[in-house]
This record gives C-alpha cells, sequence and structure tokens, in this order.
C-alpha cells in the first residue's frame, strides 16, 4: 500500500477511493492523522486491526522516508504478532483444560485494550475539526 500510495499519490485515491470505502473524506482525516503522529502513528497503527493494513496509504501518500516507515512496521508488526502468539499459546492451553472462562476473559481483555488504543489514537483524532487559520492575523 505505501509503494502504491507513493507511486499512484493523491490523484489516485481521490478519483477511485469511494470504489474501496475510502472517500475523500477519509484521505483528508487520514493525512492529518499522519501530519501529526508521523513515525509514531506508523508503529502505533500497526498495532491496530484494521489501521495496520492501511496506514500505508497516507504514509506513502506524505512520501514519508522508506527505512523509517519499514523501521516503525517492523517494530509494530513484531509486537502486534508477538501479542497474538502469547495469546494463542495461553487461550490454547486453556481450551484444552476445558477452561473457557479464561478464554473469554483473555478475549475481552484483549479486545477492551485494542479498542481503547484505537480511541485514543484514531477516532479522536479523527473526529476534530480541522484549524482554519486567518492569514489576516499573522
Amino acid at each position: 500500500m505505501y509503494w502504491l500510495a507513493r507511486v499512484a499519490g493523491r490523484p489516485l485515491v481521490l478519483r477511485y477511493g469511494r470504489l474501496v470505502l475510502f472517500p475523500p473524506e477519509k484521505l483528508e482525516k487520514a493525512e492529518r492523522w499522519m501530519s501529526h503522529y508521523g513515525a509514531m502513528g506508523v508503529f502505533v497503527a500497526r498495532l491496530l486491526p484494521g489501521a495496520r493494513q492501511l496506514v500505508g496509504i497516507p504514509t506513502g501518500i506524505a512520501r514519508m522516508d522508506y527505512r523509517l516507515f519499514s523501521l516503525f512496521t517492523v517494530l509494530g508488526a513484531t509486537i502486534w504478532c508477538s501479542v497474538l502468539c502469547w495469546l494463542g499459546i495461553n487461550i490454547g492451553a486453556d481450551i484444552t483444560k476445558g477452561e473457557m472462562h479464561r478464554v473469554v476473559f483473555w478475549v475481552s481483555g484483549t479486545a477492551l485494550v485494542l479498542g481503547g488504543l484505537y480511541y485514543f489514537f484514531v477516532h479522536r483524532h479523527m473526529t476534530k475539526k480541522p484549524e482554519i487559520r486567518n492569514p489576516k492575523s499573522e
């Protein structure tokens, strides 16, 4: 997604984005989010389901340094995969013991943490209205 967005750029997303549920309004919000959070936004987005696949679009359009993008992608994906493996091992062990209540606890806790991360880093920022500057006052 990074390279497609970097090569094709904003015009492609503006023209065909609606076809894949990515209208211009979402692009503008994603660009604001990217300009606000930068590389740390890539890292956090790699920890969030859904956002992890799409973070390459605003990053590519913003022409973020590919090495920096790759570094934070690898760090975020490593944590994401490690957590999933750890949960899989623990949940799998609990299922074989017949302790389904522990499985429900772990899945619910994980969903709560991920939902909180999503709200704090994505949703809260996306719902903010852009600041309008008055050039006469500067």
